[in-house]
């Protein structure tokens, strides 16, 4: 569960929530790995979840086609940075 609490610190891995402006309290930027790396997987498989039932499409099919791209360029970044963080997390586990 997050809530609005403070600025963002400098080094906010969770721009997409915070907008970079106010600090969600994810536990992201944590100084305990664990803990960070559990954030960091939740945040992504939430996007992901997100962009995945994304539904509100434009009419004009050029701009479709290019909701379409950036939806599937952001899951596949989002994948590979939950791949990395998973095993991130089995190192330490």
């Amino acid at each position: 569960m997050s809530y609005i609490d403070v600025q963002i610190k400098k080094s906010c891995w969770n721009l997409m929530d915070s907008y970079g402006e106010i600090c969600v309290c994810c536990e992201c930027c944590s100084p305990d790995k664990k803990t960070r790396y559990m954030s960091r997987i939740s945040c992504l498989e939430e996007w992901i979840r997100m962009k995945e039932s994304f539904s509100d499409w434009s009419d004009d099919p050029y701009w479709k086609d290019v909701q379409k791209k950036n939806i599937k360029k952001d899951i596949r970044m989002w994948k590979r940075q939950l791949r990395y963080y998973k095993k991130k997390l089995n190192e330490i586990k």
